[in-house]
């Protein structure tokens, strides 16, 4: 009651301590948006943390709780092998530096996106069987189809 909610996204990047929270926040009734949160990894190390992000998240489904598996936060800007630059702050930058190529980049940025989505996705229904969604930045571009809700 002290939230005022029925539901609470969990973020973060370390997998145990996300499904402690998680599972927390279900035995309260809630409606839990399971979050993975990488920072500063590639997309390889991006897919094996939403594996085994997916695989709690779907035990915890099946004990019952709402569960909505998010696959990603911005990572086109947050991780490496979307854009060009060492931190967050440099890859915005580059893409918005050159005003006159920006609508180019970001379309080159979101085939990128969406070709990482379409694995990420396929690695999360291996293992997890409830909603899933995305949350985007709106010059990603990204391609919904694969998603349950846009966010």
């Amino acid at each position: 009651d002290d939230l005022h909610c029925n539901a609470v996204q969990i973020i973060g990047g370390d997998p145990d301590r996300l499904e402690l929270a998680a599972v927390a926040a279900a035995e309260l009734g809630l409606e839990v948006w399971f979050s993975p949160y990488p920072l500063e990894l590639d997309p390889e190390q991006i897919l094996t943390l939403f594996g085994d992000c997916a695989a709690r998240a779907e035990r915890l489904r099946r004990q019952g709780a709402e569960v909505v598996f998010v696959a990603g936060v911005e990572l086109s800007v947050m991780n490496r092998g979307f854009l060009p630059g060492e931190s967050p702050e440099e890859r915005v930058g580059r893409l918005m530096s050159r005003p006159g190529r920006r609508a180019e980049a970001m379309r080159e940025l979101g085939v990128r996106l969406n070709a990482f989505l379409r694995d990420a996705v396929a690695t999360v229904r291996r293992h997890f069987q409830g909603r899933l969604t995305y949350a985007s930045i709106q010059f990603e571009q990204v391609d919904w189809a694969p998603f349950d809700i846009m966010t």
